[in-house]
């Protein structure tokens, strides 16, 4: 019930991810920031409500999944 965002900080290169709180305020992770890391990311929640994100690294040219644990 709770909407969730992963996106591509262009400012700081960087994975971000963003979900809405109860209390309707949103928390914002940086998952990666290693080098130019984060374009292109496409998010699923599973079903046990955990994110998993896949996105682009520039710097190595390869495509990167990152789940969060629980």
């Amino acid at each position: 019930d709770n909407p969730h965002v992963s996106y591509y900080d262009v400012t700081n290169s960087a994975l971000k991810l963003a979900f809405q709180a109860y209390s309707s305020e949103w928390i914002i992770f940086t998952l990666d920031n290693t080098a130019d890391v984060g374009s292109y990311s496409s998010l699923i929640l599973s079903p046990d409500g955990i994110p998993r994100i896949s996105h682009y690294d520039a710097t190595l040219g390869r495509l990167n999944y990152v789940f969060l644990a629980p």
